[in-house]
């Protein structure tokens, strides 16, 4: 139970947003594999490569995708079930400029983060009862620290998966200053010159 209630949000780790701590418990309570991957969490010889793929598929049950056992898969899945067109011959009256991505899962890198910092709490929450506490550093399990503080590492890698960084223009690749007064579709215009 420990490593449930750190990975599904306690003072040290962020909740999933609307996900609450009865429908995971739920799905653990059903399923022996959960079971066995949340007691190992916070063991001490815990390797997450081998239990990362479980943790995966348990968020992807969370956001009611059970077919699914991949983060990034779910992600695309929710999605697409959000904002496919309906009517083909108004293909552009959805809005998606106000998606909230607070209703999508973590991608991998970021869960990965999440898993990482869960496993430390876990740890030091199972040897509370110790006189020697684990000697793990926070800096290798999702924390960076900076300036003396420790805050949280979100993901490491890149943000932007590297096909989107490819297509994606910006000023300063065009010469183009901020109060230049051009808008990204005058980019595109003036690439296609």
């Amino acid at each position: 139970l420990p490593a449930l209630h750190a990975l599904t949000g306690c003072d040290y780790n962020p909740a999933f947003y609307r996900r609450g701590k009865k429908k995971p418990l739920d799905i653990v309570m059903n399923c022996p594999i959960f079971q066995k991957a949340f007691a190992d969490l916070g063991s001490e010889d815990y390797n997450i490569d081998e239990s990362f793929n479980t943790i995966e598929r348990f968020i992807c049950h969370l956001y009611g995708l059970k077919k699914i056992d991949d983060v990034n898969r779910a992600r695309i899945a929710i999605f697409y079930k959000t904002y496919t067109v309906s009517d083909t011959s108004q293909p552009f009256s959805l809005n998606v400029r106000n998606y909230d991505a607070c209703n999508l899962p973590p991608c991998q890198s970021e869960l990965r983060q999440h898993v990482l910092r869960t496993r430390y709490i876990a740890s030091l929450w199972r040897s509370a009862h110790t006189r020697m506490l684990n000697d793990m550093s926070p800096t290798d399990f999702g924390w960076t620290n900076v300036n003396g503080k420790l805050e949280m590492s979100w993901f490491i890698g890149n943000q932007l998966p590297q096909a989107y960084e490819d297509v994606v223009i910006t000023p300063d690749v065009l010469g183009e200053t901020p109060d230049s007064g051009m808008f990204p579709l005058q980019y595109c215009h003036n690439i296609m010159k």
